[in-house]
């Protein structure tokens, strides 16, 4: 591809993988057909002041370095972080659209994140705040407060009803994009959560402590019950059953592991303690069988 593309710089595709984004530390981008490799549009990083006008003084031929960008999903927009406000571009004309001219001015890079809504940009603010753009008239739309220290990490969910932050202050937090009302705080983690992802079912955060965890996300409440279900590190034995006034034989899942009752080889059973003893094994298979068993006595 004819891009002048430097140690400092790089390339990525736009979402729909039609055109390559290619960048120098020299403060050029091109953009380029991904079938042909035709250079569809230059821009260069001239240096603009608050107002939105290039600096007074600075040379015609002064460009910045390139930090962050965002490609809207549609493919007509590039965000760029600097170096004062977020800088909106047209990518089929390469020119400046635009500021975010109330945007907090930060010489540190910007986090930026566009979801599936082509028209709202989320990015960070002053280190620890999430705030929602109209991109194409640079208004505030609303803002996610809630983090002590600098946000790591940003991510929208692909319904765009769902905002997912982590933060050097130990925790991810989802967010309610309508509201802006903080429905979860994920936390129990040592040290900074540098990265966390939305998934199928969940949520994936990597931690500063070197552990990645899986969070499950329950729309309802029988999904929050049978999730606890699954992770409960043990199953409740026969006496405490009874005190509970409870069945005291256990569930079969108890003995087999969840979802392995139909399981017959019980070198393939994943049973819950206490019940992994080879005497629940025994008692267990001989329910199976139809034999009358009593309870092991192993309270």
């Amino acid at each position: 591809l004819p891009a002048a593309v430097d140690a400092r710089g790089g390339a990525f595709l736009t979402p729909d993988g039609s055109r390559v984004i290619a960048w120098s530390g020299a403060g050029t981008l091109d953009v380029l057909a991904s079938a042909t490799g035709a250079r569809l549009a230059t821009l260069r990083n001239t240096p603009l002041g608050p107002d939105g006008h290039p600096l007074p003084g600075a040379p015609a031929a002064a460009t910045l370095p390139w930090s962050r960008f965002s490609v809207s999903p549609d493919g007509r927009r590039l965000v760029t972080d600097g170096p004062l406000q977020p800088r909106i571009w047209s990518l089929a004309t390469g020119e400046t659209e635009g500021l975010l001219f109330e945007h907090a001015i930060s010489g540190d890079p910007v986090l930026m994140r566009f979801g599936p809504d082509p028209d709202t940009l989320f990015t960070v603010e002053a280190g620890r705040t999430v705030t929602a753009w109209t991109v194409a008239t640079g208004a505030r739309i609303r803002s996610f407060v809630g983090h002590g220290r600098a946000v790591t990490a940003l991510r929208v969910s692909p319904d765009g009803a769902r905002l997912l932050t982590a933060s050097e202050d130990g925790t991810a937090r989802i967010w309610d994009v309508a509201s802006g009302i903080e429905l979860a705080s994920l936390d129990g983690r040592r040290g900074p959560v540098l990265d966390a992802r939305f998934r199928p079912g969940g949520v994936a955060t990597a931690s500063g402590d070197g552990t990645v965890t899986i969070w499950p996300l329950a729309r309802d409440i029988q999904t929050r019950v049978d999730a606890a279900k699954e992770a409960i590190s043990r199953c409740l034995t026969p006496g405490q059953r009874r005190r509970a006034f409870l069945d005291p034989a256990p569930p079969d899942w108890c003995v087999t592991g969840p979802g392995r009752e139909g399981v017959a080889d019980p070198l393939r059973w994943q049973p819950r303690t206490p019940y992994q003893m080879p005497v629940w094994t025994r008692w267990y298979r001989a329910k199976q069988s139809g034999a009358p068993t009593d309870l092991p006595r192993t309270d």
